[in-house]
Parts: C-alpha cells; structure tokens; sequence
C-alpha cells in the first residue's frame, strides 16, 4: 500500500493560513482555460449543460472559464458554519469506542489529515480537467469520518464515502468510475483498503495514524473564516446512487446544495444546538451522511453515533437502558446529558427489526408504558429511503406513542417533501415541499397539474386526483450525473426541474408517492396499478411479515401484478405454514383494494433482498421469482 507520510504540525497550519489568504489564480493550483479543453473539464465534473442550471451553476462554468477557480479557498458549505465551532468544547460526537468527542477536537483532527493527504498526493492534488480530487473513503461510524470528511473538504476534494458492506467488487466500481486519487481508511479497514490501493495503484492514507502526528489536545485552531458566497457551486461530495434501477450513477453534490439541504431541513424540522440525533445509518447516502450528520453537526447540535444499526444498541440508546432491564426499573445509562437523543432517524426496516426486538422481549403492560414514557423524551422521530408500510406506522406509534414523521428524497435532489413537523401525517404521505423546494406533478402530455412550495401548492383546474410524474425543482438539486452526459440531458427539464422517475398524486392537501415508474406502476389489462398500495394492504395481513409487488410479463394483461411474501414469525402471530392461498388474500384484500388489484401470483421468500437502505430491488426481484428461486404458492 502506498501510505503517506505525515508532515509536522507547523505545516498543517500553513495550509490553513492559505486557505484564508487565497483568493487568485496565481496563488493556488487552479482549472486551466488556456486551451478549449477547458469547456470538457467542467462538463466532465457535471455532465450538464448550463442553459438549465441555476444561476450559481452559470457562474462556476463562467468563474472557470474566466481563468479557474481555486482549490484552496474559503467554502460555501457546512464547513464554514463548523469553522465558527472549530474551537468550541461542545460535544459534536459520542461514540462507543472514543466516547465524547468536541467540536475542537475534531477539527485538530481533520487539520491533521489535510496536511498527510495534500502531501500523499503530491501533484495528484492539482485539479486537472477532470475536475478536483476525488477521495474515496473508508472508515466506521465514528468522530474520525466526520475528520476525513472536513479535511477533504477544506483542500477542495471531493469527499466519496464507500460502505465496507458492499462486496469488494462494487467499491471497484466506485474507485474506478470516479477516478479516485487517494483513499483515506481506519484501521479496521486496512485489509480491504490495502487491497483496493494495490488494485488502483494510489496512495492510501491511515485515518488512526495520521491524527497521531497533531496533539490531540491542541486548542490553536484555524483563524479563516470562510466565505457564505465563494465555491457554492464546487462539488463536496460524490454519492452513488442505489443502482435500484440500473448501475449506480455518481451524483455530484455541491457546497451550496448542503448549505441549502441544512437550512431547509433545519428549518421543516427545526434543528437547532440542543438537539442530539441518534445515529446508526450507514455512512454512504444521504440519510445518513447529510440529513442524520451534516445538518446537526452544521447547526451546533451532537450525534449520538453507533457502529451500525443493531436493535438492542438502538432501543438502549432511545431508552437510556437497555429493554430487558426496564423490568428492574433502572434509570438511564451515564453518559454526557446532551448525548441523550431528542431525534431519531432510520429506515422502515429499521423499525420493523425494533418492533421485532420489543415483541421479543414480552414486556407487561406497566414495562410498555415505560417504554412510551422513555421515548416521548424524543420530541421528533423521522423515516425515510424507502415506502413506510402503514402497519409499522401504527405499530411503532401504539409501542412508542410516536407517530413516524415520513419524509420524501432522493440522492439527486436531497430531501423534497416532508410531513409537518408539528400537524397530521397522514399514513401513506409524504407532506408538502420543504422550505425552498418547488415541487410540481405533470402529466403525460407535458402540463402540469400540480405546482407549488412550502408556502402554498395548486391544483391545475381538471386535474384533481390525477397522478403523474414528480419533479422538483432548487437550490439542494444536484447539478448533474458524474461523467454521464446523456443521463443527465435525460433527467433536467429545459428550465432546470429534475425528473424523479416518481409518480405521484396530490390529494387530501399532501403529496403522496405512487411508486417508482419503471418499477412500481404495473400495466394490467388497461390499468395502471401501484405496487406501493398493493404492498401496504399485504402488510395488513397477519400472516405477512414483509413483501413486494412487482409486475409479471403476461400474454393477455401485459403484465399481471406479482407478490413475493415472508412468512411472520413474530410472537403472537399466525404460524408461517398458514400463509393465505391466492384465494383467500383476494378475500382479505376486498375490503381496502377494487379485485383487479389483488395479486395474480404469490411466491415465498425466506426474506426480500435488500440493501443497506432497505430499498428492493424489484429487477432482480422479478428475475429471481423468473428463475424459480421462489416457490410458488
């Protein structure tokens, strides 16, 4: 493995001091424009032409053009809101294995970093027409993430978080599609970071040892405060989409689309320094990167951050205590009050594993009602990255007294819709936009039906009830697909709205998500059925713990609505032999779905197939059940 070595500490602070100083081509390295050659750098990076951006978009491509933009300089992103903190003692991260962890520390943490990496990559560093350096990183759920992630950010790199869940092959993928300069690793993934840096020939950087070289105690910190207004428009990071629907796609995320993300998410759900979120997503999507991360870190707040998601670690946290001693009425584990979680954020197979866990352990009525008492300390618990079923809806809500906030987002565009933080949520709705977010429905012949922001959505006359394809429009939308010119051409409107690839309807004053298009509308006979809806009834059925909806080639209906089903073995539940024949669900179903809705075929999983998000994907769902991998009931 290439490593790096580390330079003193002086020279950490001599790159601090320039990225306060820099504010011309001649003092740093710099986009060059002196050949035409120039132009493809920019769409390299985006991917996007500029007649359908935003205005700050126009201005990067003219900024650059005009004679480069710097790579050392002050940031238009989170990272400037996080400097004003850079010396503050307040708890930004608890975790298990560094326990509290400061806003200061981290950041003489992240200086340390700055310096090995800009030395490990040499000349690697200077942006070339291909844009800024990209690193990849690899690293667990804890404080030394948000290091590597600051760092990166305050050399201008672009931050590409990899999950050590994928198989080795798909970070490949990732390194290799994104042109990856350097990967940033702690200890725990030496191994599969040496492999990856052997395969790529780049230097590899040891988050543990590279922090060893600066005082962990170190109360000097960076005098520069960045810019609100310079490098809006410069990429932060790199995610990869799902690839739910095809390869995953690299989406470029901008420094002004997290500044835009915070203010609007902080906003809807009012984030603010006393909040301490409880974290245990996977550190690779925007769920857990910007919304359970970067905004509350933005905004002053701590994380509670745990290695990953395991349900007993979960209810522990919400608690205080772990579940099964709520029997010896103990009170809440020591630890810093303001790591005492008041938000919490998962994904609906989250919940239904909590739920699993809380059954599990058969507590009394008195031991529930603790429970509740426990988690109504939490003043918002939100879900999101994929449909939340309504039967975990309401069985978390009877369990904690919480009814689940829904949220609607994409990697492409950040967080779109969001139920009302105070208000009804409906079961099945995703609310209205968030604050500065524009949200319309058109139709299949290109008009709209249905415009509107947080403040106020219309109706078009005629159009009431009508489903369609979603769009939104503003300042957190992604610029465009990394290196894929004619996906992005495909996903922007000439005046800048990005196809979702989401239908949906509004009705009873929300936005509702009628499923994905190409997955989750099934043509049947002249019909068009969400598979999303068809999902929700299933799950009302006691015999059924988990399932999906696809559509099925068929001779005479095009296609004829599939569903593949996991048995529930859940306490108290019917026995996973009993599942229902096609018959008797067409029965159950009558009473909430018209009969052309139920099922045609049903197959038996052991479980569904799902990523680290809890998303299906329904392609290679639908080959699974072709090639017989189920059994058909």
């Amino acid at each position: 493995m290439a490593c790096c070595g580390l330079l003193r500490p002086s020279a950490s602070r001599q790159i601090w001091a320039q990225a306060a100083l820099t504010r011309s081509v001649s003092t740093a390295p710099c986009f060059t424009s002196s050949t035409p050659s120039h132009q493809r750098a920019v769409s390299h990076v985006y991917q996007c032409s500029s007649s359908h951006r935003s205005p700050g978009y126009a201005r990067y491509c003219a900024t650059s053009a005009a004679g480069g933009f710097p790579l050392h300089g002050p940031l238009s992103s989170p990272l400037h809101r996080i400097v004003e903190r850079s010396g503050s003692p307040d708890l930004a991260i608890f975790d298990s294995v560094s326990g509290a962890t400061s806003y200061q520390l981290i950041y003489s943490h992240a200086d340390a970093l700055t310096q090995s990496l800009s030395s490990c990559l040499g000349s690697a560093a200077a942006v070339t027409n291909n844009g800024p350096p990209i690193i990849g990183v690899l690293c667990s759920n804890s404080y030394m993430y948000v290091a590597a992630q600051w760092a990166c950010w305050s050399l201008g790199y672009v931050f590409m978080p990899l999950c050590s869940q994928h198989p080795t092959k798909m970070m490949e993928y990732f390194l290799d599609d994104s042109s990856a300069k350097a990967l940033l690793f702690d200890t725990p993934h030496k191994a599969a970071a040496s492999q990856l840096t052997e395969k790529f020939s780049i230097p590899g950087v040891e988050i543990n040892e590279a922090i060893k070289a600066f005082p962990s105690g170190a109360e000097d910190t960076p005098s520069w405060s960045p810019s609100v207004s310079e490098w809006a428009d410069y990429p932060a990071t790199l995610f990869y989409t799902s690839g739910t629907t095809g390869p995953p796609k690299g989406v470029p995320v901008t420094h002004g689309n997290l500044r835009a993300g915070v203010r609007s998410i902080g906003d809807a759900w009012q984030i603010s320094a006393r909040d301490c979120i409880l974290h245990c997503l996977p550190l690779h999507h925007v769920h857990g990167v910007v919304n359970a991360l970067t905004v509350p870190l933005s905004l002053g707040a701590s994380v509670n951050m745990l290695p990953r998601f395991d349900a007993e670690k979960v209810w522990t946290g919400l608690l205080g205590v772990p579940m099964q001693r709520i029997k010896d009425n103990v009170s809440a584990t020591a630890q810093p009050s303001n790591a005492r979680p008041s938000v919490f954020m998962a994904v609906p197979t989250m919940y239904a594993k909590l739920i699993k866990y809380a059954a599990d352990c058969q507590l009394s009525q008195s031991e529930k009602a603790d429970v509740a008492a426990r988690c109504k300390e939490l003043r918002v618990m939100i879900s999101g990255s994929a449909p939340l079923p309504d039967p975990i809806l309401q069985a978390w809500q009877d369990l904690t007294g919480h009814r689940l906030l829904e949220r609607y987002g994409m990697t492409e565009i950040g967080m779109g819709l969001t139920n009302p933080l105070h208000g009804d949520r409906l079961a099945g709705a995703v609310g209205q936009p968030f604050p500065g977010v524009e949200a319309r429905i058109m139709s299949s012949d290109s008009e709209v039906m249905v415009e509107g922001t947080s403040v106020a959505v219309s109706t078009m006359p005629g159009y009431a009830g009508e489903q369609g394809e979603l769009q939104v429009r503003g300042p957190s939308v992604f610029p465009g697909y990394w290196r894929k010119p004619e996906a992005t051409k495909k996903s922007f409107t000439a005046d800048g709205w990005f196809l979702t690839g989401d239908t949906a309807v509004y009705e009873n004053s929300v936005f509702r998500i009628v499923g994905r298009t190409s997955v989750d509308i099934i043509k049947f006979g002249g019909y068009k059925i969400s598979a999303l809806d068809v999902e929700r009834c299933l799950l009302a059925h006691p015999s059924i713990a988990d399932c999906a909806v696809i559509g099925l080639p068929d001779t005479t209906y095009g296609e004829v609505v599939t569903a593949i089903v996991v048995a529930n073995t859940m306490p108290g539940a019917q026995d996973s032999l009993t599942i229902p024949s096609l018959e008797d669900l067409a029965e159950f179903l009558k009473k909430s779905l018209p009969p052309y809705l139920a099922p045609r075929r049903m197959h038996i999983a052991p479980e569904l197939p799902r990523n680290a998000m809890g998303k299906v994907n329904k392609k290679e769902l639908a080959k699974f059940v072709l090639d017989g991998k189920y059994d058909c009931h």
